[in-house]
């Protein structure tokens, strides 16, 4: 009757006590998530193989009890629980409970490899059913009948020791077991199965299953959209902290949760995953077979050969992050991106399409509002209308706005009706030389150094310019497609801005250009560079007369060459008048006056009826060589109706590039401008 009683207490603590603190270390890879979230046992797999000890198996399965804080100040009584707090506590309640004995009357051993049976006897005993074992045979084999019969014994190995794999996998069957139910009449009682398993006793947890419908970044639904922390599992909302369930909308998953009054979602199970789930790229859509429809999408495979996926009556569409009802054929003919379509209900017909689709730009220019100008002449403003604004990389990490430069890749989702707007960023481009460009069964490819990329749907051979067996700078997305380039070997012409050496390297020099790209960039030198034909180390040029005469940079129209992104070649411009055949940048001079009458938001300035001034930098600012704050000069550095005197030199009558000199009269203040059409 004395055995009866303490585990009819047991039971009656565990009722009673509130939800348990779960730890926030997760591994989410891991089967034995929840274990990590219950504050019960690590999962780390590198331990998998090591042997557990009896204090080591004690203290969780007090945990597992979550009875571990039941009890404080008590200490055991045998001699060799010492020092450890956490293996006092659990050694002391396990003792109080009946599901732990000492090796001998004094001692514990809790350093000694616990065995498979002492660990099924012990996790027996806790839940209530060792009465039960014992009337199926002596121990072990009573207990063990009784583990079997429970399921508690599912995927844990049977030796003569118990790996931490084995612990885990023991306790975790042991949370979804039912604990015993104790019914007493007078001095009879009798045992049985309960309503409630372990972790509805010990935490009030419960597991579910449900799809994902909505969570603060995705609705699938057409209710209102929820908060941040809160996601919608079929028609409940639940709050969750777990940022992870944003990559299960659409998909059925099981969970668990808490019962209380936010229904608070702890994790889901990552072992559970009934869904089927294709992930389709742009290149392998082909809607323009015949059979394909609204309902059926049709794909190739990376063999050729073609395939299609039939849609539910009643399927959901997803586009760049939010529900899309109007939704047609033409909506998956998808240029760049992917489509994912999920069968949550293992029917064999799509329930939901996710459809991800970008467009890419190459920045020209960024300004401080959030602004950005493109290489094809677009302006991106973000932010301003967006509901949800992020820019990210292919891992989904954050950047911020500031991180976007000259020759960033931007592929920019955008929702139907703009309100989401997801930025994917790549700063980072490639150097190497294209060997050959080849059609690949479903897309486009370019072999660059004996690495193949996927080539932009925009950018192909013939188009590009780009010829076989030149190095270029090439422009690459955060997907790792090629976008566009930049000729290494191209002619450029820019007003130098500022200069700087070394004393102590004939090699360590820079220029600072506003090129006629419209941009401020600080280039190095290449390996023996040019000055007007003339061959000379990096210092020589930067610090020779024509460069810097009188110590000084002299602020000069150029035109320059570049190989791999160095400086080769610098040509300094003469006066028409004064023309020298060695230098090939001959410039003739118009000098005339303007009123500023009007600002034009973005392209540039209209001095006139017939000149735009595009892309004003501060040079003469101690500053000027800081291209993110000085690229673009804004509207009050022109003041209206103020005179100005302009200083243009015609450059380039084949490429019609330009350098002006526009001077405010009262105060003779320079400001270099790069114009990109003839005046």
């Amino acid at each position: 009757m004395k055995k009866a009683c303490i585990i009819l207490l047991a039971i009656t603590v565990l009722l009673i006590l509130p939800n348990a603190a779960f730890s926030e270390s997760v591994n989410p890879a891991n089967e034995f998530l929840l274990l990590e979230k219950l504050g019960i046992a690590d999962a780390d797999e590198s331990r998998f193989d090591s042997l557990v000890t009896r204090g080591e198996f004690c203290i969780a399965i007090i945990k597992a009890l979550n009875l571990f804080d039941a009890y404080s100040g008590q200490t055991s009584e045998f001699i060799d629980i010492t020092g450890d707090e956490d293996l006092q506590k659990a050694v002391f309640v396990a003792e109080q409970l009946g599901i732990v004995s000492g090796v001998n009357d004094k001692e514990f051993a809790p350093d000694r490899e616990i065995s498979y049976q002492e660990m099924i006897k012990i996790t027996v005993s806790a839940l209530g059913y060792d009465y039960l074992a014992e009337s199926m045979g002596t121990y072990p084999q009573g207990y063990i009948k009784m583990a079997q019969s429970l399921g508690l014994t599912d995927g844990v190995a049977m030796s003569d020791t118990v790996t931490r794999q084995d612990m885990l996998r023991l306790l975790y069957n042991a949370l979804d077991t039912k604990v015993a139910e104790y019914s007493s009449y007078s001095y009879n009682y009798s045992i049985k199965k309960g309503e409630l398993t372990l972790m509805n006793a010990a935490f009030n947890l419960y597991k579910a299953r449900g799809v994902v419908m909505q969570t603060s970044k995705i609705n699938l639904t057409n209710e209102s959209d929820i908060t941040d922390g809160y996601v919608r599992i079929d028609n409940s909302i639940h709050k969750c902290t777990d940022d992870s369930l944003n990559d299960f909308v659409g998909k059925k998953i099981e969970f668990y949760y808490f019962d209380d009054d936010d229904l608070t979602v702890l994790c889901a199970n990552p072992g559970y995953d009934p869904n089927v789930t294709y992930e389709i790229s742009a290149e392998n859509v082909n809607m323009n077979a015949s059979n394909a429809s609204r309902k059926v999408i049709v794909y190739q495979t990376d063999t050729g050969s073609r395939k299609q996926i039939k849609l539910d009556n009643y399927v959901t569409v997803v586009y760049n992050d939010k529900r899309y009802e109007d939704f047609d054929k033409d909506t998956f003919d998808i240029e760049n991106g992917r489509l994912v379509i999920i069968d949550n209900n293992a029917d064999g017909a799509g329930d939901v399409v996710l459809v991800y689709e970008y467009v890419d730009y190459i920045v020209k220019s960024v300004t401080g509002d959030d602004t950005v100008y493109t290489t094809d002449g677009n302006i991106l403003e973000f932010g301003k209308s967006a509901d949800v604004y992020e820019i990210l990389d292919a891992e989904n990490q954050l950047y911020e706005f500031s991180d976007i430069q000259e020759g960033s890749v931007l592929s920019v989702q955008e929702s139907r009706d703009k309100s989401i707007i997801k930025i994917y960023l790549n700063n980072k481009t490639l150097a190497g030389k294209a060997s050959e460009f080849f059609s690949d069964i479903n897309c486009n490819k370019v072999r660059i150094d004996d690495v193949e990329y996927i080539l932009s749907e925009k950018f192909t051979e013939e188009n590009s310019g780009v010829r076989v067996g030149t190095d270029y700078e090439w422009y690459i997305n955060a997907f790792g497609k090629i976008v566009g380039i930049r000729d290494s070997d191209g002619e450029l012409f820019g007003y130098i801005l500022s200069t700087t050496f070394s004393e102590d390297s004939e090699d360590d020099a820079t220029i600072t250009f506003f090129g006629s790209n419209g941009i401020i960039k600080t280039y190095s030198f290449a390996n023996k560079p040019l000055l007007n034909g003339v061959k000379m180390t990096a210092k020589q040029i930067v610090s020779g007369a024509e460069i810097r005469p009188d110590g000084k940079t002299k602020k000069q129209l150029v035109n320059f060459r570049l190989v791999s992104g160095k400086i080769k070649e610098i040509n300094t411009a003469v006066p028409k008048n004064l023309s020298n055949k060695d230098t090939p940048l001959v410039f003739e001079k118009q000098v005339s006056s303007y009123i500023y009458r009007y600002g034009i938001f973005g392209g540039g300035y209209l001095v006139d009826e017939d000149t735009t001034i595009i892309n004003i930098p501060a040079a003469g600012s101690d500053k000027a060589d800081d291209p993110w704050e000085y690229a673009i000069t804004y509207p009050w550095e022109l003041v209206v109706n103020s005179k100005y005197d302009l200083t243009l030199y015609n450059v380039s009558e084949v490429n019609h590039v330009g350098i002006m000199l526009v001077t405010e009269v009262s105060s003779k203040v320079n400001i270099p401008v790069m114009l990109f059409n003839k005046v």
